[in-house]
């Protein structure tokens, strides 16, 4: 199997725009081959978010499921992600039309004159989780696409794609073929087996158990139902907490893809597991940002005596500070002692706030250490957030205050500001600066950024992480009362009415909001009687949960207890980055990357507050 980051042996580009590299595969349906297919490369729809893409190229599978791309073809002006569809053809049963697979190959200009690609269930699943951010779902149809100010976030996405499935041998990978990730092997494969139920039922039949069941189990609420299985795919990534008891006992007593699921899981969120570097040594990981590229940083060892230090992965999942599991991996291993909130600057640097230090330090985009930046306010630091001027916003767990940092390294004039509460995180938009304050009042501190005056609300109770959307509300993890509280901009207590539905079986800890204005919450539950794992939550705009009750749990690799503060963070291709701990209980510390499950976002946020585009699409 390749390694991490790999996948079709996408290494180089040969041939010029007109004589670009050949592809040759097979389409096969489970183990059988899928002969008379019809085989397209696609270019995604570049004037927005699931707007038509265009076919490339397309041929037809031979009898033994081979194909070869016509050339010469003509890869898009901007060389970005491709794919490959296979509908229709005939599994062994005869010909079907519901037959719809997928595989993702990755930016054009990287295909290999090697390129060798094996389209099944597995390749699909693996497309249908990282492109279900890009696509819409319609009457017969699924088309995938994104803005032209997110070529990247789209591009980037060929990098889970890679790490779920290998498109070269078709199969989901397993532990051992990647450098410090875990992926979700048995739910892909069972997944796959879902779909290839489908794919090799009998031409004109619709015995239980196949397209008509799938189908249906598949639709989303109130939406289209899916006419073939790669809609069906997207469908079921788009919606992970949908009908998952009726299609797991889709998978058959004959499973073509192995290891599976003993059983049903609760939902069919997919996650990748990072336990690289220092991640699984130092007590826990916090801090976590995405930064301008899509490279996620996380904060390690707040609770270790010896790991200290500063993770970087790209969104192929590479570790660009070192994936060798040692004390010493990461940047800052000298220069930080308890590092736990994180922001990166609209330039790159990046701002750890070091917590029994006292003082943030600033590091390069490539890691490098630059400076030390101290103030007499700051007090056993912990969130920290920065504005569209890159002053840095600091909450103090020691005290009372909110502590200020301009652009030169200077406690501002206004500094420190009084917000009620002990503070944990920071949340920031264009017109204001909240504190999530941790106390039995549950303070929250709101710093208005043109007057600078100060308001206090309150939710009655102990919060955590904070988040603001694009109408400037804020929203917190009320973790005392076990709920989500919002404030408008006004200050105005406006979710959940009535000010408490404590449901105190989840902890919310971090919160995030998506490009469509969706809430996440890293949640655990309580109390810790079976070694549970930690959840996601999932909110619309309104505050009605979308998620399962107990939230997405399905990849089996989300930490078991987020932390805060800033300890979850979405990229520009829609996957959540979840920080967390094992807290003592019998798994292991990841860092969690739940794919495709929300709506691109520009990173880093101090970009997106600077531009006005807090919680809105790129």
């Amino acid at each position: 199997m390749g390694m991490a980051g790999c996948g079709a042996s996408l290494t180089s580009a040969t041939g010029s725009v007109g004589e670009p590299a050949a592809i040759t595969g097979t389409v096969h349906g489970g183990q059988q081959p899928v002969s008379g297919a019809t085989i397209s490369l696609v270019e995604p729809g570049t004037t927005g978010y699931g707007s038509s893409g265009s076919v490339i190229v397309s041929t037809t599978s031979a009898s033994d499921g081979t194909f070869t791309l016509p050339r010469p073809y003509t890869c898009p002006a901007n060389s970005g992600l491709v794919y490959l569809t296979a509908k229709g053809g005939n599994a062994g049963g005869g010909s079907n039309s519901a037959i719809g697979l997928a595989a993702v190959l990755g930016p054009c200009s990287g295909l290999s004159a090697g390129t060798t690609v094996n389209i099944n269930e597995a390749t699909t699943v693996a497309a249908a989780y990282v492109l279900a951010p890009f696509a819409t779902l319609g009457s017969g149809s699924v088309t995938i696409g994104t803005s032209a100010t997110n070529l990247q976030g789209l591009n980037n996405a060929a990098g889970a794609a890679a790490n779920l499935v290998s498109t070269t041998s078709g199969s989901a990978h397993v532990t051992a073929d990647l450098v410090g990730i875990v992926p979700p092997t048995a739910e892909i494969d069972t997944l796959a087996d879902i779909l290839a139920a489908c794919v090799n039922q009998s031409a004109g039949t619709v015995p239980a158990g196949t397209c008509t069941t799938l189908f249906t189990a598949a639709t989303p609420p109130g939406g289209f139902v899916p006419t073939d299985t790669w809609q069906a795919a997207v469908a079921i990534a788009q919606n992970p907490g949908n009908n998952t008891a009726a299609l797991y006992a889709l998978e058959g007593a004959i499973a073509p893809f192995q290891p599976t699921l003993s059983s049903a899981p609760s939902d069919f969120s997919v996650a990748l597991g990072y336990n690289g570097g220092a991640i699984t040594l130092g007590g826990g990981t916090i801090g976590l940002a995405i930064d301008a590229s899509g490279d996620a940083w996380v904060t390690t060892g707040l609770n270790s005596s010896t790991v200290h230090v500063l993770t970087e992965i790209s969104p192929a999942g590479t570790y660009l500070s070192g994936s060798t599991v040692a004390a010493t991996t990461g940047f800052g291993s000298t220069s930080l002692s308890a590092p736990i909130g994180l922001a990166i600057g609209a330039a790159g640097s990046l701002y750890v706030v070091d917590n029994s230090a006292g003082d943030v330090v600033r590091f390069s985009s490539s890691g490098v250490f630059q400076s030390t930046l101290t103030a007499a306010s700051l007090d056993f630091p912990n969130g920290i957030a920065l504005d569209g001027a890159s002053d840095a916003w600091i909450s103090n767990f020691g005290s009372t205050n909110l502590t200020e940092v301009n652009g030169s390294g200077v406690e501002a004039a206004n500094s420190p500001y009084a917000v009620g509460s002990a503070g944990v995180d920071v949340a920031i938009d264009p017109a204001a600066v909240w504190v999530a304050g941790y106390s039995s009042n549950g303070d929250i501190g709101r710093i208005d950024l043109s007057t600078f005056a100060v308001t206090i609300v309150s939710t009655g109770t102990n919060n955590a992480g904070a988040a603001t959307d694009h109408n400037n509300n804020v929203w917190i993890a009320t973790n005392g009362f076990g709920q989500l509280s919002e404030f408008s901009n006004a200050g105005v207590y406006s979710y959940p009415p009535g000010n408490n539905t404590a449901d105190e079986s989840t902890v919310p800890q971090n919160v995030a909001v998506d490009g469509l204005g969706r809430i996440f919450c890293g949640t655990y539950l309580y109390p810790f009687v079976s070694n549970s794992m930690g959840t996601l939550m999932e909110y619309t705009t309104a505050g009605n949960l979308i998620s399962p009750a107990v939230g997405y749990r399905g990849s089996y690799v989300i930490p078991v207890v987020p932390e805060v503060p800033g300890g979850i963070g979405i990229d520009g291709s829609g996957n959540v980055w979840i920080a967390g701990t094992n807290n003592g209980l019998a798994f292991p510390n990841y860092v969690a990357e739940v794919i495709g499950i929300a709506a691109p976002l520009t990173t880093p946020l101090s970009v997106a507050v600077k531009n006005n585009v807090v919680g809105v699409r790129p």
